[in-house]
């Protein structure tokens, strides 16, 4: 089954229906044999956390570009621009004119140009009907300039269209997911030839570097189909095993011979508070693994919930001071609660809390939260490293002596995490 490429139709859940190509029937598809439970399979199987750069931008060059007659007021752009005109629009080092400031008076222009990114567009996996706004065009002397673009439900990319230009050489990087890479380089002659860059609108950042003068044209594209691609499926395609999973898990669960979890926890990587499914930053794991999940959960009747806890740890020190120091607590308190190990092993959990996908307040029935709680206690979730989590850490003093005080240290870190879980035990 294909991963959900729009997350903002999971809202709400019980009205979500996902294309149930590749289903099949409750059965026992994954070889548990290999596992020794559904949840190794889950650790095993789930999508990958980096982006497959090949999926996210694509390049596409044109020996035999058409011109797209620029016009600005009373004024028509020469391409490629002379050192003088390029001196004219763009004293300093770029100059950003929005498409509402410029015309394209070539009649062959749009036709060229839709065709042009449709190639670009097949190359990321995003081959939707779509069409064109034209955000801007920017001329950029030697140097960096950094493209925002748009992203809502519809725009899912945008287009650089780099036109014949008297720079050397240029390059543009994309950011997605904390990793930085080059995926378009371009050292030779560029005064004859025009050359495409498409890129999902979901990467955190564009940057366009030239040697010299480079004018170029930015596009946002718009899906015209019923949903629109996103990073998420487009970086990691189907994974039949995990599919094999959901439907074993299942399997067993119907059985009902008490050999299949009561639910599997995912610590999230991220810190996104508060946000509901379809805000949360594409670049982010949760938003992959939830593109996967959604729709094998609604197919096999499982839930995708949202739970946040408290992770809290304690223990008690004695700390020594000078004869009858009995403010060395209050002087030293921020340096002893940053210099003190925690000692306690056990921790406990507080503060469960429980919402939907859409940050709507969820009930638990009271087998499904011990179910939750038990789970935690046991360290039985995948995902993230609690370790990795910075904690909240607090000192309190005990107790004050003559040579030395007792302080009970306390950190706490907030787990968020998403709960998959059947239906039936909601």
């Amino acid at each position: 089954m294909d991963p959900e490429t729009n997350l903002s139709v999971l809202s709400p859940w019980d009205s979500y229906n996902p294309r149930l190509s590749g289903f099949a029937p409750p059965a026992k598809a994954l070889d548990t044999d290999e596992f020794k439970n559904i949840q190794d399979a889950f650790i095993e199987y789930l999508p990958p956390a980096h982006a497959d750069f090949a999926a996210v931008a694509s390049h596409v060059p044109s020996s035999q570009p058409v011109n797209p007659l620029i016009e600005m007021g009373p004024d028509s752009l020469g391409l490629p621009l002379g050192t003088r005109e390029a001196q004219y629009y763009c004293p300093q080092s770029s100059s950003i004119w929005s498409g509402n400031e410029i015309f394209l008076s070539n009649s062959d222009w749009p036709q060229s140009i839709q065709a042009l990114i449709g190639v670009g567009l097949r190359f990321i996996r995003a081959s939707v009907p779509f069409s064109l706004e034209l955000s801007g065009m920017t001329i950029q002397r030697a140097g960096k300039t950094e493209v925002v673009p748009i992203q809502t439900t519809r725009h899912f990319a945008v287009a650089i269209i780099i036109l014949p230009s008297t720079a050397w050489s240029a390059k543009i990087t994309v950011e997605y997911n904390g990793r930085s890479e080059l995926i378009f380089s371009l050292d030779n002659d560029m005064r004859r030839s025009s050359n495409l860059f498409v890129a999902y609108a979901g990467v955190d950042k564009l940057t366009v570097e030239s040697s010299g003068d480079l004018t170029y044209l930015t596009y946002s594209v718009i899906s015209t189909w019923e949903g629109a691609p996103s990073l998420p499926s487009a970086i990691s395609p189907v994974i039949p095993e995990l599919r094999d999973a959901v439907q074993t898990w299942r399997w067993e669960l119907n059985k009902g011979e008490g050999g299949a979890p009561p639910l599997v926890l995912y610590l999230r990587d991220d810190d996104e508070d508060h946000v509901s499914v379809a805000r949360l930053p594409r670049s982010c794991d949760t938003a992959l693994i939830i593109s996967h999940l959604a729709p094998l959960a609604k197919a096999y009747s499982f839930r995708l919930l949202f739970v946040q806890v408290s992770h809290v740890l304690k223990c008690r020190h004695v700390v020594d001071h000078e004869y009858k120091d009995y403010d060395y607590y209050l002087d030293h308190e921020d340096e002893l609660t940053e210099a003190l190990a925690m000692t306690s092993g056990k921790p406990k959990y507080e503060d469960l809390r429980c919402t939907d996908l859409d940050i709507m307040p969820a009930h638990l029935s009271p087998k499904a939260e011990e179910a939750v709680k038990k789970a935690l206690k046991r360290n039985k979730y995948v995902g993230g490293d609690i370790e990795d989590i910075d904690p909240e850490k607090e000192l309190e003093c005990y107790d004050t002596g003559v040579y030395n005080d007792t302080v009970d240290l306390k950190h706490t870190r907030c787990l968020r995490m998403l709960l998959i879980i059947p239906e039936e035990l909601v």
